[in-house]
């Protein structure tokens, strides 16, 4: 389960972020373009190269660009890590290499994988490879395996890195940690090759799922479509079938648990329900009395953004779940349901939700959300994240909230004089501030 991501200089995080996320579901909030999809794009890339193929941005100037995950593995999977790991760091390091013959400039990454057994045992696996700023991952070339025979020092390094609520330190946790690594780290294939490092991240991986905001799965927007006539119908539900391939893929999984399943059904779906018929499926609706068949392209967008939510919380593999925008399509009500009987009962996994829907949030949710915003410094754009803070949390001041945080343009009355003041956030951030 995903525990924490540090970042700096990526993106355009060109100042030091932490997020901490606690079990269960985790919040992110933000106006477009404040670096909530960004923050996810990072997770990615601080496990294999297989799951980000492009490039993420970074600005280096005299110090390096990181992105630092911690996993707390669950105890069912551990055996599948070296010495039973407990904890797990993953991440990459960038900094400068040298000039090619063509005056480019050229750069280090540094894969990093920290496998620890309580905190006092560690191994240290770590690929270096070379590369362009702007190359995608398949264009790093001469990769290097190293590996770090720990110390009491990298020891230190680590722990505070891990420690939760560690906000003060952790900048000079983690540049010692990268120094150690790339003063003391050695070439040696028979600790630390290919194989191993490709089987570790595929574990870290097989646990975790991240879902991009969903489009319409139906060929057609319009009636004036060539699409929309009785001779292509046919064809139409077969597209939408094939695109929506969370519920092709998972209605039938095996690591489905069907008591999860059946509880999340009742409590957000029902009287829905969804079944696979050859390559198709198709929506019931049970009204106690009939049941009526509906094919998926003609089923509500809403309803199948529910069914997706419940089948990937109802998978037992999955521990970290990351879910941009789940509810484009829902109802107002509906997503109120989503977060107070689904979302608020998920256990022993961590799920991270971006949302732009005011009814997401509630008072019991702000200590799980992080706001996102941001701001041009000398020109360039800078994004930020704040944990909502303590003194905001109180009951009744939500609504509030919502209007500072999802509004552009909000009026205020004082006294006999009313102000129409732009940018809110902005005005919100400086009263937190």
């Amino acid at each position: 389960m995903l525990r924490s991501i540090t970042t700096h200089n990526f993106i355009h995080f060109i100042r030091p972020q932490r997020l901490e996320f606690k079990d269960g579901t985790n919040y992110i909030v933000g106006g477009n373009s404040t670096g909530k999809s960004a923050i996810l794009e990072l997770i990615r890339r601080s496990l294999s190269n297989d799951i980000n193929t492009t490039s993420s941005s970074f600005n280096i100037d005299s110090s390096i660009a990181y992105s630092i995950c911690h996993f707390k593995i669950p105890d069912e999977i551990k055996q599948q890590f070296p010495c039973n790991s407990t904890d797990i760091l993953s991440g990459l390091f960038v900094e400068k290499a040298n000039k090619s013959d063509k005056g480019q400039l050229s750069y280090y990454y540094f894969k990093v994988l920290v496998m620890a057994k309580e905190l006092n045992s560690l191994e240290i696996l770590i690929t270096r490879f070379e590369g362009l700023s702007s190359c995608n991952a398949d264009q790093l070339h001469s990769p290097l395996y190293l590996y770090y025979f720990n110390n009491d020092k990298i020891l230190e390094s680590i722990k505070d890195v891990m420690r939760e609520d560690n906000h003060a330190t952790y900048y000079e946790s983690i540049q010692s940690l990268f120094d150690e690594i790339k003063q003391n780290a050695i070439s040696d294939e028979n600790i630390c090759n290919q194989d191993k490092v490709g089987n570790l991240f595929k574990s870290l991986e097989d646990g975790y799922v991240s879902v991009l905001p969903m489009r319409s799965i139906g060929p057609l927007q319009w009636t004036r479509s060539e699409k929309n006539c009785h001779s292509e119908r046919e064809n139409n539900y077969t597209i939408a079938c094939q695109r929506a391939e969370i519920i092709n893929n998972l209605i039938d999984s095996d690591k489905t648990d069907p008591h999860l399943l059946n509880e999340y059904h009742e409590l957000l779906v029902a009287p829905y329900s969804f079944q696979k018929e050859g390559s198709d499926v198709f929506m019931h609706n049970n009204d106690g009395a009939t049941t009526i068949k509906k094919p998926l392209l003609k089923t509500p967008e809403g309803i199948i953004e529910a069914e997706q939510l419940i089948l990937l919380l109802s998978q037992s593999n999955l521990f970290t779940i990351t879910l941009e925008e789940p509810d484009r399509g829902m109802h107002p009500q509906m997503i109120t349901k989503m977060r107070d009987w689904v979302l608020k009962k998920v256990k022993n996994k961590t799920i991270l939700v971006i949302s732009h829907n005011p009814s997401i949030l509630d008072h019991a949710v702000l200590d799980r959300t992080y706001i996102f915003s941001k701001s041009i410094q000398r020109g360039c754009i800078s994004h930020s994240v704040l944990k909502f803070p303590d003194r905001y949390r109180k009951y009744g001041r939500i609504e509030e909230m919502k209007n500072l945080l999802f509004c552009e343009r909000v009026l205020f009355v004082e006294g006999f004089t009313d102000k129409s003041l732009e940018n809110t956030y902005q005005l919100f951030m400086s009263q937190i501030w």
